[in-house]
């Protein structure tokens, strides 16, 4: 049998039919021991992925703090929405620096500003209007 076609599932039960305590050596038990406590799927998913190791570390230490779910729900996010990774990374750094940390201060301080627009923009018209009455008059 050709060993090296089977997934490592496959060869997990294949090596535990065939490890046999009186002929399999400690070291023979040892690894398939070993090797069951390894989580294979993971492996699996990281190969079909083409992950390195490095990626792989690198991605763990991105994710330290967050749970998989809240991860995954980042991400679902970002691709239905179809946000890419660098605006949404420099708005995080805008607010970060207005230390804004909350959506509720963020509603408010965008709330704020569209309230004060539509003031300067009726002051603007204000503005208008009375250099409009003051060439009209000077004209007559």
């Amino acid at each position: 049998m050709n060993l090296r076609i089977l997934s490592n599932n496959e060869f997990l039960r294949y090596a535990s039919n065939e490890i046999d305590d009186l002929t399999s050596s400690e070291i023979e038990r040892e690894l398939l021991r070993r090797m069951e406590a390894t989580d294979t799927e993971l492996f699996e998913a990281a190969s079909e992925a083409e992950f390195t190791a490095d990626q792989l570390t690198n991605l763990s230490q991105a994710m330290e703090g967050f749970t998989p779910e809240e991860v995954t729900e980042l991400l679902g996010v970002m691709l239905e929405n179809n946000i890419d990774v660098k605006p949404l990374v420099a708005t995080l750094k805008v607010l970060d620096t207005a230390g804004i940390t909350e959506v509720d201060e963020l509603k408010e301080a965008l709330e704020f500003a569209a309230k004060f627009q539509a003031i300067a923009n009726d002051a603007g018209d204000v503005f208008t209007r009375l250099t409009t009455l003051i060439s009209e008059t000077q004209e007559d």
